[in-house]
């Protein structure tokens, strides 16, 4: 019987393909808060206008976050640090999904037009993405180990 840090541990695929996910509908949402949107009127109240930024910073760093976890899993997977470190990515996972539920309620409000109550169709995609990217990492951080 070998030691338990010599032994080779294949990472999970769904786990691999979560990630991948992870990385594109972030990098999606980085796109559509910033480029997509670019022309769309800003918020009339200021402290809805700043909110409006955290998608923006967040986003990539979601991103950055699911490339290190999914480089991690790749080729680091029976390196003893990240045996001893694994402990790290289920907090990194719910961060992630507090984050987009955030950037979720931010775009809903700034996409909902309280008046007429009719969702503006160019930020209400931003809006989907934003929901979709919660329910991810919310799959991500219930899969984990």
């Amino acid at each position: 019987m070998s030691p338990p840090l010599l032994v080779f541990r294949r990472p999970s695929t769904h786990i691999i393909v979560l990630y991948t996910l992870s990385i594109i509908i972030s990098l999606l949402l980085f796109y559509s808060c910033t480029f997509h949107c670019f022309n769309c009127s800003p918020s009339s109240t200021r402290s809805l206008f700043i909110a409006q930024y955290f998608p923006i910073i967040i986003s990539p760093c979601i991103a950055i976050i699911s490339m290190v976890w999914l480089v991690t899993k790749i080729f680091y997977s029976s390196d003893p640090c990240n045996l001893s470190y694994n402990f790290i990515e289920m907090p990194s996972a719910v961060f992630c999904s507090l984050a987009t539920g955030i950037c979720a309620v931010i775009e809903i409000l700034y996409s909902t037009d309280f008046t007429q109550m009719e969702w503006i169709n160019k930020v209400s995609s931003s809006a989907a993405i934003s929901i979709a990217l919660c329910a991810l990492h919310a799959i991500v951080a219930f899969s984990l180990e």
